[in-house]
């Protein structure tokens, strides 16, 4: 296996020379387009607890676990991964940055936390696909006051990309995801809510690309339920309905969560560069508003409108009394408390 020296936050890391071409087929997965992921969860972890004691499962070749070592506080790292090829490359990037306080040990994710009971104040579960066959054993091995940190890139069935798709969907989440303009948070609350049902709180939860990425606390019972969507009118309200005031027949998503996906408080806390900033701020704008958002593009295309733009169709809205913002699911999305009919105005 080829491999070469990469740089990635503070961290040195020796990489196979495929994965800036294929990663989907090195020997020892990394994923370079991943980094924002990696450098988002080093921020939170600093914003969480400095000193953690923290378990990188899947750690492939150890590049997650090595910078929460080196930017993150963690005051030890235990990088886990059942393949052999990746605890050596694993072991050489340790070395080569030179820590002594992560080690990488070779096991299937399950079987090391099933063996170490509230022992990590920080799991990370990046797995290739759901993470949902790894989360009983990760909240067994987190301590009491612990955080999960959980990555999901299994978008096209928490989107419904096909038939199929819905169907593994519900399988593994319990859940019915729909295809719509913003099927991305329904993802994300679809997945929020499969965490959510083991405890948990999100502190942090945010869409990019090809997956979803969140943070998660013990908490109270989580609040679930459903979204019903109109595919003829792009209305979209909370809760189960059969029909649409225009007379079509409803699409229904969940359950899924419906409280706020971020907590503010600690989203003060998470500092970080300017990509994490922007984020950031994003998240801390979106809360306080119902569900799910409107993409304006589809609303035009659906009511035959020119367009306008997203900050002009805010102010429009604003001017009308209603709550407004751009939201990180969509560059061309707006959360609002207004109604279909009042967005499809706005954009007139």
């Amino acid at each position: 296996m080829k491999t070469e020296i990469a740089r990635e936050g503070a961290a040195k890391l020796r990489v196979p020379s495929i994965s800036f071409s294929d990663p989907h087929h090195c020997e020892v997965f990394f994923n370079p387009e991943m980094e924002f992921n990696r450098t988002v969860s080093v921020a939170v972890l600093r914003a969480f607890r400095n000193g953690a004691a923290v378990c990188d499962g899947l750690c492939a070749l150890g590049a997650r676990g090595i910078r929460y070592a080196l930017e993150g506080g963690a005051k030890n790292v235990v990088c886990v991964d059942a393949n052999p090829a990746a605890i050596t490359l694993a072991n050489k990037n340790i070395a080569l940055n030179k820590l002594k306080n992560v080690k990488a040990v070779e096991s299937g994710l399950n079987k090391f936390l099933d063996a170490r009971p509230s022992s990590f104040d920080f799991v990370e579960i990046d797995p290739f696909g759901s993470a949902v066959p790894f989360l009983p054993s990760a909240v067994r091995a987190l301590k009491k006051n612990g955080m999960l940190s959980v990555t999901s890139t299994d978008l096209a069935n928490l989107c419904a990309g096909k038939r199929v798709s819905a169907e593994r969907c519900r399988k593994d989440y319990g859940a019915n995801p729909i295809r719509c303009d913003f099927s991305h948070e329904i993802a994300a609350r679809i997945f929020t809510g499969r965490v959510a049902s083991f405890g948990f709180r999100p502190v942090l939860v945010f869409y990019q690309g090809h997956y979803v990425k969140g943070f998660f606390v013990r908490g109270k019972k989580a609040r679930l339920g459903f979204i019903s969507y109109c595919p003829k009118c792009l209305s979209r309200v909370t809760g189960k309905l059969l029909h649409c005031a225009c007379g079509y027949k409803m699409q229904v998503a969940g359950p899924l969560y419906l409280g706020e996906m971020c907590d503010r408080k600690f989203l003060q806390k998470v500092m970080g560069d300017e990509r994490v900033g922007k984020l950031v701020a994003l998240l801390e704008n979106e809360q306080g508003f119902p569900p799910y958002f409107f993409d304006l593009h589809a609303v035009c295309d659906c009511y035959g409108l020119p367009g306008k733009a997203v900050a002009t169709s805010i102010d429009n809205l604003r001017a009308k009394g209603f709550k407004a913002v751009r939201t990180h699911y969509c560059p061309n999305g707006i959360k609002t408390d207004a109604g279909v009919a009042e967005v499809a105005a706005a954009l007139r």
